[in-house]
């Protein structure tokens, strides 16, 4: 069943993650914002899959970007190969996680962007990048993010 408290709570969770993209994307930023926003279509059309009328809402929520995720590559991408050919869900939601995360690192910790990208691309799970992203951005100095980034290699080594 799908109550009332789970149904506000995920559109909360959009409407967060949409005004979270349209801050971060402002300025020189702005190329990735596009790809953002098609990336977390997808993945919210799977969780709000459960109910047409939340289908519906979402579809009209990000209705307003579509002209802005029709000119990604991405979307291209998906147009010409076909949803079924394209990347998985989880590939999407990789890629949609690095660009969020370093989104996240030029604004709180510019000096350490090269380190990152390096980083990063080594994660093949998205959950893994997620908990990375909660430890660096919860309030921790560069020095510990820096720590945490070295750490990538040997927490993928025991895993």
């Amino acid at each position: 069943m799908y109550d009332d408290t789970e149904q506000s709570s995920e559109r909360k969770r959009v409407e967060e993650i949409i005004e979270f993209i349209e801050t971060a994307t402002e300025g020189e930023k702005g190329k990735w914002k596009g790809d953002l926003l098609l990336f977390t279509f997808v993945c919210e059309s799977l969780a709000f899959n459960k109910n047409h009328e939340e289908r519906v809402w979402l579809e009209s929520k990000f209705s307003k970007y579509w002209d802005i995720m029709r000119e990604t590559a991405f979307y291209q991408r998906l147009r010409q190969r076909g949803f079924d050919e394209g990347p998985s869900l989880d590939e999407m939601k990789l890629q949609s996680q690095r660009q969020l995360f370093m989104i996240f690192v030029q604004q709180l910790f510019p000096e350490l962007v090269p380190l990152a990208k390096q980083q990063i691309d080594l994660i093949k799970d998205p959950d893994v990048l997620q908990s990375l992203g909660f430890k660096m951005f919860s309030g921790c100095t560069a020095e510990e993010a820096r720590q945490y980034l070295l750490a990538v290699e040997e927490d993928l080594a025991e895993n």
